[in-house]
């Protein structure tokens, strides 16, 4: 499935994460004692290492008790060992550069959770024990690196409380989304968002703000090139991807009575509605999904970006396909929501 241009559409893989992980500050270490933001690699390998566990998630979830089959599982050490392909991620000639950044997380990455009626922030480290990059021949390294992430790491990382088997406070961000910044502060930026974006406001004070992207309290002490330099490449990095949220135009920065100097931000934010669909193919195939598969906006919002170029042959295959998943829930061979497999279904027949 490609547009005008010849580029595949972009569907997005949607990670779910708890609110206390995405209201968590995220480090590495530098030196001794020194600690700082994760690199914009580092960002990207994190993204990456929450979809590999995705599927932990769902297990959980679901009560399933096979492992997914992209995680295996070492006894020994008990850990789950996932593969990272980092021709995803950067261009072979950033392959060395992105391997660096794996290895100073491995050595010092720690996650420091939000604070608890009045208790001291806990901290979440070791959580990748190893690292093993894979050899092709005698002088050539593969794209792909194996990490051994710590089993209560991944388990915290992954874990998400639910209410009568339904899952709550958590929120939700798109991979993709994620892996194509340009900025380190847009994902951790991003998951503030997707926590907010049902209320469509962020109201913060500038202070906070620092300090839940990471960022240290000498830097950025003038709001100018904090605004430049954090703010509008995070914006632009936001209007460049697919997600389904944007910040509006009207940002507003508040100062106090008689203080010169920016001390609050309020950020308006547009999540992107069913009514920004205007292709008349798109707009039929979700009348179908809602109608006849009973799918609700959270169920298909992350097929939103490809919905809007879909042609007539797109349309067809898509029926097609709906057909046999009819046929098959009739006769109940889908064995897990048909709400999800429909949507991954749809998402496997314009990316394979």
């Amino acid at each position: 499935m490609e547009n005008e241009s010849g580029t595949t559409k972009q569907f997005l893989s949607p990670i779910y994460q708890s609110n206390e992980i995405s209201a968590s500050v995220f480090l590495q270490q530098k030196k001794k004692h020194v600690f700082e933001p994760l690199s914009l690699y580092q960002n990207k390998i994190f993204a990456t290492i929450m979809y590999e566990l995705n599927g932990l998630r769902e297990m959980t979830l679901y009560k399933k008790k096979e492992l997914p089959k992209n995680i295996d599982y070492d006894p020994e050490d008990s850990t789950f060992v996932v593969s990272i392909d980092m021709s995803k991620i950067v261009k072979p000639m950033s392959y060395e550069a992105l391997y660096t950044a794996i290895i100073e997380l491995q050595s010092g990455f720690k996650i420091i959770l939000p604070s608890k009626f009045g208790k001291n922030r806990e901290e979440l480290s070791m959580i990748i024990l190893a690292v093993e990059r894979e050899q092709k021949g005698k002088y050539y390294q593969s794209a792909f690196v194996r990490l051994k992430i710590a089993r209560k790491a991944a388990l915290a990382l992954t874990n998400i409380k639910t209410v009568n088997d339904r899952p709550i406070e958590f929120t939700k961000w798109y991979y993709e989304t994620a892996l194509n910044a340009t900025c380190k502060y847009t994902q951790k930026f991003y998951f503030m968002l997707s926590a907010w974006k049902n209320t469509g406001y962020l109201k913060i004070s500038l202070e906070k703000l620092k300090e839940e992207l990471g960022i240290m309290p000498h830097e950025f002490l003038n709001f100018a090139a904090f605004k430049r330099e954090v703010l509008k490449r995070i914006e632009k990095d936001l209007k460049n991807s697919h997600c389904s949220i944007d910040l509006e135009n009207d940002t507003t920065y508040l100062k106090k009575y008689g203080n010169k100097k920016v001390t609050d931000i309020h950020f308006k934010i547009r999540k992107i509605k069913e009514k920004d669909i205007t292709n008349l193919f798109a707009q039929q195939l979700l009348f179908i999904l809602k109608k006849e598969f009973k799918l609700k906006e959270n169920h298909y919002e992350s097929l939103y970006p490809v919905l809007d170029v879909m042609n007539s042959n797109d349309f067809e295959e898509a029926l097609s396909l709906l057909s046999k998943i009819k046929r098959l829930e009739n006769n109940n061979e889908i064995n897990e929501s048909v709400a999800a497999y429909t949507v991954e279904s749809i998402r496997n027949l314009f990316t394979n």
